[in-house]
């Protein structure tokens, strides 16, 4: 009887050892699912609106994107043009494009060694690292800086590619390109801020024909591939409308700054791309634009001055907001997730950043590096690789 009672005491004490481990591998996997959800959310989400997660580099998988009528078959797009304007947010955006073809194996069009813009003059394809792909099919992917000029550009991508550019509101495009490129020091202002010499300083920025007053005084207007003969002399408002129509024609998308998020869920859209193609952690963050001290009728100053990029902004903010009207009866819910996924992924990539484990997933500190790398360090990498292969006979 006592052999029976300790077979069953020690059938007990088996039973919750095992009761134990059970519990603390649940409430394991329920911690790595809380705080890491690019894996179990994205997967989820994804299930959810029948779009599959590229899992296998250079693989173009065939998709399914929810719609409000029927469900529709689409592949993903892997060749874009992203014309790169100045103090946009385009090195946010542009980290995405260098994230998504480093991780695909996709091709470059880069600039030179030892440099990370193209040129200050418009694109020619002696600016390029290489002037044609190697598989002469044109490249997949052009993310660097240089004033845009789709002829020519359309010469060295793949016929597919899609074109995408970014714009902000001019007021404080205006401001933050000011800041960036220290006009004041630059054209020998001796004191004062940028409001107190707004009066002198936006004539002597227009007079300037040196690159970094381009991209200040409409510099949006001028990296869209536009160019002023006598720089005081104000185009009329057909040219200006000829202009903003010509942009609107040449691009399948263009991006506003102020709305990045409900930007990135067109993109998505357009390209058939998933959540994880378009995170993103924020590049080059200022101070916001409440902040600069400019006056209202300051800002109607700007407004009037910077006329040609006034005119672009207002065209393609309106014209988003008629695609998001467009974009089916998920775009709330999509932007609520988009949001929250983000901000869940970037939460847990600074706090690996500050405090890296040696036993941390290798993927998620892969996809932590990729997310945190910028257009600039892209572009270093990317030309050394290609200088390798290069160098290897590949």
């Amino acid at each position: 009887m006592a052999l029976k009672l300790s077979h069953v005491a020690k059938f007990i004490q088996a039973s919750y050892f095992v009761l134990l481990v059970i519990v603390f591998m649940s409430l394991y996997y329920a911690l790595c699912w809380k705080t890491w959800p690019e894996q179990s959310v994205i997967a989820y989400k994804e299930r959810q609106t029948n779009v599959s997660v590229i899992s296998d580099h250079g693989n173009t998988e065939r998709r399914i994107e929810s719609s409000p009528l029927a469900l529709q078959e689409c592949s993903p797009i892997q060749s874009l043009v992203f014309a790169k304007t100045h103090k946009t947010a385009s090195s946010t955006v542009g980290s995405i494009f260098g994230r998504f073809g480093y991780e695909r194996n996709l091709s470059f069009a880069l600039p030179k060694p030892g440099q990370i813009i193209m040129g200050t003059s418009k694109f020619r394809p002696t600016m390029l690292l290489s002037p044609k792909s190697t598989d002469g099919q044109g490249f997949h992917i052009l993310f660097n800086h240089v004033p845009f000029s789709k002829w020519d550009i359309s010469k060295v991508m793949r016929p597919e590619s899609k074109f995408i550019t970014i714009l902000r509101n001019p007021v404080t495009h205006f401001y933050s390109a000011a800041m960036y490129f220290n006009v004041l020091k630059f054209l020998k202002f001796k004191e004062g801020n940028v409001s107190s010499n707004l009066e002198k300083l936006l004539p002597r920025l227009q007079e300037c024909e040196y690159y970094v007053c381009k991209c200040v005084y409409n510099g949006q207007y001028f990296d869209l591939g536009g160019s002023f003969g006598n720089r005081f002399r104000r185009f009329s408002s057909n040219y200006t409308n000829d202009f903003v129509k010509l942009v609107d024609r040449q691009f399948d998308l263009v991006l506003i700054q102020e709305h990045l998020d409900e930007s990135l869920l067109l993109l998505k859209k357009i390209m058939c791309w998933t959540f994880e193609d378009i995170l993103y952690m924020s590049k080059k963050q200022k101070r916001p634009h409440s902040e600069v001290g400019l006056t209202d009728k300051q800002r109607e100053v700007i407004l009037n001055w910077n006329y040609l990029d006034s005119a672009l902004h207002s065209h393609f903010n309106v014209t988003l907001w008629k695609r998001i009207d467009s974009y089916g009866p998920t775009f709330q819910e999509d932007l609520e997730y988009f949001k929250k996924l983000r901000k869940s992924v970037s939460d847990g990539c600074y706090q690996f950043h500050l405090s890296p484990k040696k036993e941390v997933i290798k993927q998620r500190k892969t996809l932590c590096e990729n997310l945190m790398r910028d257009v600039k360090p892209y572009t270093k990498m990317l030309i050394e690789m290609e200088m390798n292969k290069t160098n290897q006979g590949l």
